[in-house]
């Protein structure tokens, strides 16, 4: 064995010592002992440690421990690591975070006493969410820590943070304009849809949306969910849940001015309780281009007019085929002008496209250049070429004749002609014509001028309009013959005893207030008021239509009959008329069929002995036949004016259901007695005596009743005497509002009329709410074309509509109307109320689709309503020539007939007016028309096999 020493060497320092170390320390050692007991010695050792300096490092890790947030009030929870990275120990460490709410170390509080070296303690720092966390769309909390070193010298502060993102949800805004607008015209609604739609995950709420109606357009109206405030443009719509939409829509009209420009609408999100990390790419614009419309001036084919005639309304139009956008348009919509015609000067072109053709014009074609303008675009204009052809008069013959079978027909041998009767031919109240019957009735007027609109008028030798015939239209060359007119008088006015003929009684004919009819509504204008000749005649011809004082529909006329001197005021009482109208139309008492409309056969009046029917109140409307035969009674005034009956009434107003008393007072002025007299009273309908309630001066009195009249028999009346009798009646609680007369006769011991009939009235009043019906209606666009205001179609407002009898009405902005206590029914059976829309008032384009005029019946108590529905249309054009046609024949040509479905479905696509236009080629003559009926008779079958959705309109045209 060896005497080896082994030497191990550690160098120990204290960290006290480390401040004052140097950079390195070097030891050295020798390690003695003994062996054997000799001193032995090591070799010296050196050892070297290296000293570092003092460096004191704090560190700080904060990192989120909730994994997100949804909303305001939600916690979010931090950790925060605070690590001693140096290499000497730390200590009075404060830990802090300027955005948590709370923050806590190990032990409590926010400070660490000490760290280690290499030691770390975790810190919780927790947040409480609030609005605007969300709207940033993250939270990132900031940490700090600060300490000491061992030599009291500060440490820090070191930084650290941690972010946390929250749950979002996906709000996708979606603002497009509406179906059916993509290119709309100045004065359109447009729509704009705006959907809003919550895709999760989570509610959405607090949610507003700003979107203001752009300049150009008008805000209307709008619908849908939430509240939209017009003025602001915020939509405000609260709540939407995860995967449920929300719609608006904005109607708005475009205003003037803005044809070809672009509008853009513009909306976004202008509030929401959550965040929202996915609005790229949300829709957020809609744009609308307003057109620029287009007129397509179309050449109007040959209208062809008599020599002489002027204006031409009827006969020619330019703007029937020109188009505003592919619609016929209203001529207040363009402006027009004459550019020029060939063959001098003649055609002058009026404003509303219309026309005129001088008196005289010669013989020949004529074509006039012109020229239309949009009124709201004057740069839009076309133009194009009318032609007028100009041909020779036509003429007009037939009979004047009396019709003594009264059947209206003119029949040689039996009837009488008449002749040395003046013939008149009239348009617009002017004579253009006149010539006088020959010894046979016959008459011939040529040359007349072709044209619509004329009547003949038939004058008595003395000048007397005596019958006529209205609404004459002649085409160029036309000879119209078998133009007959009876000249019967409408009736006659005679005596009800004698039954002869009574001169000098003036006959109106008036309307249901008694207020005599204007000159217009009559052939014969002095027919008003004209007092009788011998033979008691009077006629009225009157004109449906002519005035609001006499319409096209059913109206009631009453005639009026003052007697001349010597007869009782009014018409008979001993012979009383029908009761209620004469209703023409049907005319359930005619006596001969056929013809005329007669109350008796014969034109003369009813023999003594005979019934005597007549009316004194007749509806009538166009195309009702001739009323004639309506022979009427009036009473002579008794001579013996010795004795003289009077009457009155206890009231003049009385309700329904009431009792009204009668006096009645039979005065003798002679110095000898009237003995056995008989008194007839006649109670009037809807009236009935009240039994027992009649006396003669004061004593209790039998009365006779027979049907609607009491008959007091044997009444003595002495010398210079008067007897008083007295009755009461009740008004049943049918009788309708107006007057009724209570009549009272007395007859001696003959039957002879002694005295004047006596009358006392009272009246039923007027109750509004049992009596006078309101009729309320709606003006709506009606978008499915179905007749019917479906839900949802709008109204349109401004329309004006009118009633027979001239009040007009304008529905209001929603397209209502209300006509009040429109006018009193007949109380038995009701009556016609017609109310028409004029057209005109419609938006360009509109067309009816329901009936119109609308009639409907009124009855007492009942209200009414009618509404009147149109839309927009579209007209579709088809050229045809003879090229389509199997040569020679009307028969289409197998692939032009297989093209007739496709137009079909064309035409069912949407409602319109298909017009064919027919190029004849030279030569071809009848055939043209042919072709045309042939294709027009085609189309109809088809469309009626194809389960029409609306009445097909054509218009068909054959030019050259």
């Amino acid at each position: 064995m060896c005497p080896c020493l082994t030497v191990f060497v550690a160098l120990l320092l204290s960290v006290v010592q480390l401040p004052n170390a140097l950079a390195a320390i070097t030891g050295t050692v020798v390690a003695t002992g003994t062996y054997n007991g000799a001193a032995i010695n090591s070799p010296p050792v050196t050892v070297n440690v290296d000293v570092q300096d003092p460096a004191p490092v704090l560190s700080v890790d904060s990192r989120a421990v909730s994994a997100t947030y949804v909303q305001a009030g939600d916690v979010v929870t931090f950790e925060i690591d605070v690590t001693n990275s140096g290499n000497v120990t730390l200590s009075g460490i404060m830990v802090s975070d300027s955005v948590a709410d709370t923050l806590v170390c190990p032990g409590g509080g926010a400070t660490i006493a000490t760290l280690a070296p290499a030691q770390r303690v975790t810190c919780t720092a927790t947040v409480v969410v609030v609005a605007a966390d969300v709207a940033a769309g993250s939270i990132t909390n900031k940490a700090e820590a600060s300490g000491t070193d061992p030599a009291g010298n500060p440490v820090g502060p070191a930084r650290g943070g941690g972010t946390v993102f929250p749950t979002g949800l996906n709000l996708v805004t979606i603002n497009s304009l509406g179906s059916g607008d993509p290119a709309p015209n100045v004065g359109d609604t447009v729509t704009f849809q705006i959907a809003v739609t919550n895709n999760g995950p989570l509610q959405a709420t607090g949610v507003e949306l700003t979107g203001l109606i752009p300049a150009g357009l008008t805000y209307v109206s709008d619908s849908g969910d939430g509240l939209y405030d017009p003025g602001t443009g915020i939509w405000t719509v609260g709540t939407v849940a995860a995967g449920a939409t929300v719609t608006l829509e904005i109607n708005a009209t475009v205003d003037a001015g803005t044809s070809g420009q672009t509008i853009i609408n513009s909306v976004a999100v202008t509030g929401l309780d959550q965040f929202d990390p996915t609005t790229a790419g949300d829709s957020l614009n809609a744009s609308v281009t307003i057109r620029i419309p287009v007129i397509d001036a179309v050449d109007d084919g040959s209208a062809v007019v008599a020599n002489g005639v002027a204006g031409s309304a009827d006969h020619l139009n330019v703007f029937d085929n020109d188009t505003l956008d592919g619609a016929l348009f209203a001529p207040s919509s363009v402006t027009v002008s004459a550019l020029g015609q060939e063959l001098g000067s003649y055609l002058i072109l009026q404003p509303d496209g219309t026309i005129d053709i001088p008196p005289g014009t010669p013989r020949g074609s004529y074509r006039l250049i012109y020229r239309i303008c949009d009124l709201a675009n004057p740069t839009v204009c076309d133009m194009a070429t009318a032609t007028v052809v100009v041909e020779g008069p036509a003429s007009i013959a037939g009979t004047v004749y009396r019709d003594s079978n009264g059947n209206g027909a003119y029949d040689a041998g039996l009837d009488g002609p008449q002749g040395g009767y003046t013939v008149e031919l009239i348009t617009g109240g002017i004579v253009i014509a006149t010539t006088i019957t020959a010894v046979d009735g016959g008459y011939n007027i040529s040359p007349a001028p072709a044209g619509p609109g004329y009547r003949l008028v038939v004058r008595s030798p003395p000048g007397d309009i005596t019958g006529g015939i209205s609404n004459i239209a002649l085409a160029p060359g036309e000879n119209l013959i078998n133009q007959d007119m009876a000249v019967d008088p409408s009736g006659v006015i005679y005596d009800a005893l004698t039954r002869f003929p009574v001169a000098g009684a003036a006959v109106n004919l008036a309307d249901t207030v008694g207020n005599p009819l204007p000159g217009v509504c009559l052939t014969d204008p002095a027919s008003q008021g004209r007092a009788t000749g011998t033979d008691g005649g009077y006629r009225f011809d009157i004109i449906p239509g002519a005035s609001p004082a006499c319409p096209a529909g059913e109206t009631r006329y009453q005639i009026l009959v003052v007697p001349p001197a010597g007869y009782v005021p009014g018409v008979s009482t001993i012979l009383p008329p029908m009761a209620g109208d004469a209703e023409i139309t049907a005319c359930p008492f005619d006596v001969v069929s056929g013809g005329a409309c007669q109350t008796v056969a014969s034109n003369s009046p009813p023999p003594p002995g005979t019934p005597a029917v007549y009316a004194l109140s007749v509806l009538l409307e166009a195309g009702d036949a001739d009323f004639i035969h309506n022979h009427i009674p009036v009473d002579p005034i008794p001579n013996k004016a010795n004795i003289t009956v009077t009457k009155t009434a206890d009231r003049r107003m009385i309700r329904r259901g009431e009792r009204v008393g009668f006096v009645i007072d039979i005065t003798n002025q002679d110095a000898s007695a009237h003995p056995n007299l008989t008194l007839v009273d006649i109670v009037p309908a809807g009236f009935r005596y009240v039994s027992g309630s009649a006396t003669v001066d004061g004593l209790l009195a039998s009365a006779i009743e027979t049907g609607a009249q009491l008959e007091f028999n044997n009444v003595d009346v002495g010398p210079n005497q008067t007897v008083s009798i007295r009755i009461s009646l009740d008004a049943l609680s049918t009788l309708g509002p107006g007057k009724y007369t209570n009549r009272t006769r007395l007859f001696d011991a003959s039957g002879n009329l002694l005295a004047p009939e006596a009358v006392a009235a009272v009246e039923i009043g007027l109750e509004a709410v049992a009596d006078c019906p309101d009729v309320t209606g709606f003006v709506f666009e009606d978008q499915n074309r179905n007749g019917h205001a479906d839900d949802g179609e709008p109204g349109l407002a401004g329309v004006r509509l009118a009633t027979v009898a001239g009040l007009l009405i304008t529905t209001d902005r929603y397209g209502r109307f209300r006509v009040a206590c429109t006018e009193l029914p007949d109380k038995a059976i009701g009556s016609n109320f017609i109310l028409k829309l004029d057209q005109k008032t419609l938006p360009a384009g509109y067309r009816m689709t329901t009936e119109n005029p609308r009639v409907v019946r009124l009855t007492a108590s009942k209200p009414v309503g009618m509404n009147f529905g149109a839309a927009g249309g579209r007209v579709v054009r088809l050229d045809l020539n003879g090229g389509a046609f199997e040569p020679g024949t009307d028969q289409l040509k197998p692939k032009w007939l297989a093209g007739v479905d496709q137009l079909i479905e064309v035409l069912r696509q949407e409602h319109s007016v298909l017009r064919i236009i027919y190029r004849m080629a030279e030569g071809e003559g009848d055939l043209a028309q042919k072709r045309v009926d042939a294709i027009t008779i085609t189309i109809k079958d088809r469309w009626h096999a194809s389960s029409e959705r609306y009445p097909i309109e054509i218009r068909s045209e054959v030019i050259e």
